[in-house]
């Protein structure tokens, strides 16, 4: 058997899945972490990825297992499985295990051309089709970093290697968004009169006041420029805008979010922009030529 390099099925576990994963009573976690699992196969292989909290908060500690099960062929030995992360999440080091076993991480990088961190960790571990033990689980501890973005699905990758071949599983679920503390609004300020090729300058106000973050301003949902940073002292961000067309544009503002911080958008400003061709609502037409 040759594990494929792409991931081909997909779906949800519930609790027998789980429990055959051998992770059925670990890292319960508190009530309100929301755990996930992600399944898929890789020829005689079933992998199952499970997250103890899948809409954790910056700072908290999330636990992942990646479980794999024996289902046909023959006996396979895995000799190295390599568990592969957003850079933004920090790995808590000495918490890695194979089958509850506290295991030396053989190599690591804290953020690879992927913008992934990953650990690996080496051994020779059997699993038969039609015997016990049949699954090897790896976990691995990360602390969500506060250099994640908030309200961005972020998913993982899962490689592991034996004496049947290489199986490279990108990225992979469940996928984790991280949740602010506070929610915010974000509210467009009124826009003075624009006109066609000339800036100006538009802002948006984002309450509670966040430490952090930045905002994209969209005209008529298109992106006007780059992301700026809020003041964190007043919760503003301002661009330059110079419109290109006359009419109606519908202006709106998309918050980030940051640690503590939910992200939003704003509702839409609508702002007429004059042609300046002395036309109806030109600016000779307002102020007189």
């Amino acid at each position: 058997m040759v594990h494929s390099n792409v991931t081909r099925v997909a779906a949800a576990t519930g609790a027998v899945a789980l429990a055959a994963a051998g992770v059925l009573a670990m890292g319960q976690g508190t009530a309100s972490a929301a755990k996930g699992t992600y399944t898929w196969s890789d020829g005689n292989d079933g992998l199952t990825r499970t997250i103890s909290d899948v809409t954790p908060t910056t700072g908290e500690t999330i636990t992942v297992w990646t479980t794999i099960q024996r289902n046909g062929g023959v006996v396979e030995y895995v000799q190295a499985a390599k568990d592969a992360h957003p850079a933004c999440w920090q790995y808590v080091q000495g918490s890695a295990k194979v089958k509850d076993s506290a295991h030396a991480v053989e190599s690591s990088n804290t953020g690879d051309a992927n913008n992934q961190g990953w650990q690996r960790v080496t051994g020779s571990w059997p699993i038969y089709p039609n015997i016990n033990p049949r699954t090897v689980w790896f976990e691995f501890k990360y602390v969500i970093g506060a250099d994640c973005p908030v309200g961005v699905p972020m998913k993982g990758s899962f490689f592991y290697s034996g004496t049947l071949g290489d199986g490279n599983e990108n990225n992979v679920g469940p996928a984790v968004t991280v949740r602010g503390n506070s929610a915010t609004t974000t509210t467009v300020d009124p826009v003075p009169v624009a006109n066609v090729n000339i800036p100006v300058d538009i802002s948006a106000t984002i309450t509670p006041a966040p430490s952090a973050g930045t905002v994209q301003f969209k005209d008529n949902g298109a992106d006007i420029g780059t992301p700026v940073n809020v003041n964190a002292n007043t919760g503003k961000a301002t661009t330059s805008w110079t419109p290109v067309t006359g009419g109606n544009h519908a202006i709106t503002a998309v918050y980030s979010g940051a640690a503590s911080y939910d992200g939003s958008t704003s509702a839409a400003q609508n702002v007429n922009v004059i042609n300046g061709s002395g036309t109806t609502g030109s600016l000779s037409g307002i102020f007189g030529s």
